[in-house]
């Protein structure tokens, strides 16, 4: 698995988030995975916090990354190539 996480860090982010054991047993675990960041971390399941808590840094650290380092730039590394007949 370590590997395979390795040939994608250059093409992709990978987030590792803690592991919920009550999920296991659920038919539709995503349906509370929905609601989690809109219930308050006192009230959920103590089970739940740390997984709250990993969601809640992964969307602080969406919303404050640059554009620059969320996309390279389209023509970084290739050189321009002239279009014939065509006038500016």
């Amino acid at each position: 698995m370590t590997a395979r996480l390795r040939l994608l860090e250059p093409h992709a982010a990978v987030v590792v988030l803690p592991f919920v054991r009550r999920w296991r047993d659920l038919a539709t675990p995503l349906d509370e995975v929905r609601g989690l960041l809109t219930v308050p971390r006192t009230e959920m399941p103590r089970s739940l916090r740390r997984y709250a808590a990993a969601l809640n840094d992964l969307c602080a650290g969406l919303e404050h990354r640059s554009p620059a380092t969320a996309r390279p730039a389209a023509t970084a590394g290739r050189a321009a190539v002239p279009t014939r007949g065509r006038t500016s």
